[in-house]
């Protein structure tokens, strides 16, 4: 087992669209947003134990600068640490639900 195997089977990992639309990065674009798009991006990302975002792998389509491509994995890493948050709140309420006892 490689290391990002070892990284995805036991840490929460989530994907994150970018597209560049007339020179503006869009975060999780609608179908109509992303059919205008001029490049687009999909970036995997594990939680680390620290809690940030670590990317683990990553699609494109179309060209694009190194700059831009920059800028787009820098909005994909905050994408995908709102998942993760997400992710730990609804864990939390689950297990308040399971191991809290009814009154």
């Amino acid at each position: 087992m490689s290391a990002t195997e070892l990284s995805i089977s036991r840490a929460p990992f989530c994907g994150v669209e970018v597209c560049e639309v007339d020179g503006k990065l869009v975060l999780d674009a609608d179908a109509r947003t992303e059919a205008k798009a001029d490049a687009s991006w999909l970036f995997v990302f594990s939680r680390t134990a620290e809690g940030d975002a670590e990317m683990i792998v990553s699609d494109s389509v179309g060209p694009f600068k190194m700059t831009t491509f920059a800028s787009a994995v820098s909005l994909a890493r905050e994408g995908a640490k709102q998942i993760f948050s997400f992710y730990k709140e609804m864990m939390e309420r689950k297990h308040s639900v399971d191991v809290l006892p009814q009154t």
